[in-house]
């Protein structure tokens, strides 16, 4: 069976050496806990930590993410992101239910289809740079209170929790939010 020697794993060395990890390489690893990737290491495929058993990621160095490279991680709580990563791919935290947060880099300017879909953010905030939002990116988030984005943003805003595009289109609302309230207003100007 693929990966059954690291089955039992729950800590990751990686050599300083290694520049990227292949697709699956650690895929449904479920006692993996923990891995340190290096210095060196800058690029992640797909699905490379897909249904694994992470608690937390620092991916200080990696600059390429694949796609659902760490969908189903539901105990991942803690993801620390490069200052250089610019794009987040479709499905990468998909249902990483135990993710409550994540601090986006301020050179990041893209984020994928169904990237969070189903995760445990609580909130969202938008910076500065983030100029494309795909389908779904943030649906699904059955925790998610607010959404925040910076005043600096050309493409997105927020307001009372909920995130418009900079044409007055409501892009994402909280779905903690409507289930508290049990309605969404869309204030006058604004539409679906």
């Amino acid at each position: 069976e693929r990966n059954s020697g690291l089955m039992k794993s729950n800590t990751v060395v990686l050599p300083n050496n290694l520049k990227s990890v292949g697709s699956w390489a650690f895929g449904n690893c479920t006692s993996l806990k923990s891995v340190d990737l290096g210095m060196n290491l800058t690029s992640l495929s797909n699905n490379v930590f897909t249904g694994s058993g992470l608690e937390t990621i620092d991916l200080s160095y990696v600059t390429s993410l694949g796609s659902s490279v760490f969908s189903g991680c539901v105990d991942l709580h803690t993801v620390i992101l490069s200052e250089d990563l610019l794009q987040i791919p479709a499905s990468a935290f998909t249902d990483c239910t135990s993710l409550e947060s994540i601090a986006f880099p301020e050179k990041l300017t893209q984020i994928g289809k169904n990237a969070f879909y189903g995760s445990g953010l609580r909130s969202v905030t938008i910076t500065e740079s983030i100029q494309v939002i795909d389908a779904d990116a943030f649906g699904g988030l059955k925790n998610l209170a607010a959404f925040n984005a910076s005043e600096k943003n050309i493409a997105f805003y927020a307001e009372d929790g909920c995130l418009y595009t900079a044409e007055n289109v409501l892009f994402a609302y909280p779905l903690a939010k409507i289930a508290k309230e049990e309605a969404l207003v869309i204030p006058d100007g604004k539409s679906l």
